[in-house]
């Protein structure tokens, strides 16, 4: 831009325009396993009868689970900032009253129920903040919301794409050229197979360590009931959601109704080696740097 008189020095700035958030896929909140109704739900759902095969029968299922799971998020943990607010007002309401000579008794129930209340909903907005913000390394705390809420606004804004390059160098900036391009190389990458497979040497493997015929035999043992229940129990709560949308609290807490499925399915996968397709899906997950 030209000064043209003025002593300023102009500047052009442009804004980009903010990308759009898209389809939000379903996310299992922990809260709603606290729910008096949860069990109810999944055991309502996940008894829709089903004549699939095992694994198929379980990702029908989940599916029904997702639908109630979703109505009732909806239903009873939508609006939560909100709720918390007019808590607060009422109960300062309450409180205001209570300073008056001639308050009544029946204020000091109202007012431990409206604590009771404020405590339980300031909980469950925590909870789903710390579970969003992905935050794990801080394990205590006093209603961190605002640091949650930073933090996930923080981690929004690292990983969005603005722009790239292809592989010839041309710089892409709009989604529809992200979608394609990020399609095109995976699928370039992981749909091609290898034209030969290079053999193992066994007389080199024999050079090296060897199991014994024990440790031979504890590996081709069959899987238990016991040990899939255990490799769940040490799944980490704030490990990453599933392609599904559930993580290891669900299943977890809903083990009594979905864990005999789940079971003869993992291991019907170890008899058979068939996996059900649309449970052997993952995301591909682009991270800035």
């Amino acid at each position: 831009m030209n000064s043209g008189c003025s002593d300023h020095s102009p500047i052009a700035i442009n804004f980009e325009d903010a990308p759009g958030r898209g389809h939000r896929p379903f996310r299992f909140l922990n809260c709603l396993s606290d729910h008096p109704n949860f069990i109810q739900l999944v055991r309502e759902a996940w008894s829709i009868p089903d004549h699939n095969h095992s694994m198929y029968k379980i990702w029908a299922r989940l599916k029904n689970v997702k639908q109630d799971m979703k109505q009732l998020n909806i239903k009873e943990f939508s609006g939560i900032e909100n709720k918390i607010i007019n808590l607060r007002g009422h109960l300062d309401e309450i409180q205001a009253r209570m300073r008056d000579l001639g308050h009544t008794y029946d204020l000091f129930k109202e007012e431990k129920e409206l604590k009771l209340q404020l405590e339980k909903w300031s909980l469950i907005e925590e909870g789903i903040a710390r579970q969003k913000s992905m935050i794990q390394w801080l394990n205590t705390g006093d209603s961190n919301t605002k640091f949650f809420y930073a933090s996930m606004k923080g981690r929004h804004v690292q990983n969005q794409i603005r722009r790239i390059v292809n592989v010839e160098g041309i710089l892409l900036n709009s989604e529809t050229d992200f979608e394609h391009e990020i399609t095109d190389f995976f699928r370039k990458l992981l749909g091609t197979a290898a034209t030969y497979l290079p053999a193992i040497d066994p007389r080199v493997l024999k050079l090296g360590h060897r199991l014994t015929r024990q440790q031979q035999l504890d590996l081709i043992a069959p899987v238990t009931k016991q040990e899939v229940y255990d490799a769940l129990n040490e799944v980490d709560d704030n490990k990453a959601l599933g392609v599904d949308g559930f993580n290891a609290v669900f299943f977890k807490k809903a083990w009594s109704v979905v864990g005999d499925d789940i079971t003869q399915a993992i291991l019907g996968f170890f008899e058979s080696a068939n996996m059900c397709k649309p449970l052997n899906c993952t995301s591909v997950t682009l991270i800035p740097k």
